[in-house]
């Protein structure tokens, strides 16, 4: 499965659909502490644990 804006491949559907998202630029999950913004809820998980903002 081919991403069609960059051309990056991925074995799995899923995988393509999430990357696509990275495209759009919308950024929903938003760190309640720093006001960093991310694109995928488990960014925002990794940002809160190693951050510590």
């Amino acid at each position: 499965f081919k991403c069609p804006t960059c051309e990056q491949s991925f074995s799995r559907n899923h995988d393509l659909k999430r990357h696509v998202k990275i495209h759009s630029g919308i950024k929903p999950h938003r760190c309640p502490k720093c006001g960093k913004s991310f694109g995928r809820s488990d960014a925002l998980k990794r940002h809160s644990m190693v951050k510590r903002c």
